[in-house]
């Protein structure tokens, strides 16, 4: 019996799609980490063995500060955001595959400006990674470091910043608010072959009243430091079953005042 053509039209798409099912199928098998981390994005998989990127092999000018003013209930809330990219060399945990890992320490800072005072402040880490052969993203994460202190021994050593400082200037009417901050880094040798860094930052404000001009605007100056520790590398693998500590975690950060 002769199959009209609407039929044979119909099987050829079935078939088509069966065939387009099996690519899928074959595809998702053999990529399983592209698929499942695209599909989550905090969900990133372990890396361990970096390499911190340093001197020329870094980013020039990785830091960057700004300052914006709210009105929240009658008040005015100054939030000022300073964050750094740091660039690791590293391998993936199973099957040992080179990426590269985007680590961004953010400090967040929230003040009253009419009563110029320090309402809240935080730290989040924000990690990406990126196959260094196939250029493509993996996925990003972000998590919180401990307030703790971490030691660090005593053999570190201050390492050249191009452009470590960045400064900004906010107001709420006639109360103006001058952030500087400056940036110092550190790397400090454990025993064995534990390398940390230890990276602060002082945040220098001037608050002033310029109802207050001709005279001295000046209502106070503040001195206050975020003390973060990066596990750069311990020189060994991570042990998953463990939960060992991983290249290139923030493993701490710290906002302190300065006594003047």
């Amino acid at each position: 019996m002769e199959i009209n053509k609407n039929e044979r039209t119909k099987k050829q798409t079935i078939y088509a799609i069966g065939a387009a099912v099996l690519l899928v199928t074959t595809f998702v098998a053999m990529h399983p980490i592209q698929t499942s981390y695209a599909a989550n994005a905090e969900a990133i998989p372990q890396f361990d063995s970096c390499e911190l990127r340093t001197g020329s092999n870094a980013p020039e000018d990785p830091i960057s500060m700004n300052t914006i003013v709210v009105d929240v209930k009658n008040h005015g809330i100054a939030k000022t955001i300073h964050a750094e990219k740091e660039i690791y060399e590293c391998e993936l945990v199973q099957g040992n595959l080179p990426v590269i890992v985007d680590v961004t320490t953010i400090a967040e800072k929230y003040e009253n400006m009419t009563t110029q005072k320090t309402i809240r402040n935080q730290a989040e880490v924000l990690t990406c990674i990126k196959t260094k052969e196939g250029a493509t993203l993996i996925g990003c994460s972000t998590y919180r470091p401990s307030t703790s202190p971490v030691p660090v021994g005593t053999t570190c050593s201050e390492e050249r910043i191009a452009h470590p400082q960045e400064m900004n200037t906010v107001n709420k009417g006639n109360i103006v608010k001058t952030i500087e901050a400056q940036k110092e880094v550190f790397l400090c040798t454990l025993s064995g072959s534990v390398q940390k860094k230890v990276e602060i930052v002082v945040f220098a404000e001037v608050w002033e009243n310029l109802n207050k001009l001709p005279s001295d605007p000046v209502i106070k100056k503040t001195f206050e430091s975020m003390r973060c520790v990066v596990l750069v590398t311990d020189g060994t693998a991570i042990n998953l079953k463990n939960n060992g500590k991983q290249d290139g975690t923030v493993e701490s950060c710290q906002f302190l005042d300065v006594a003047t």
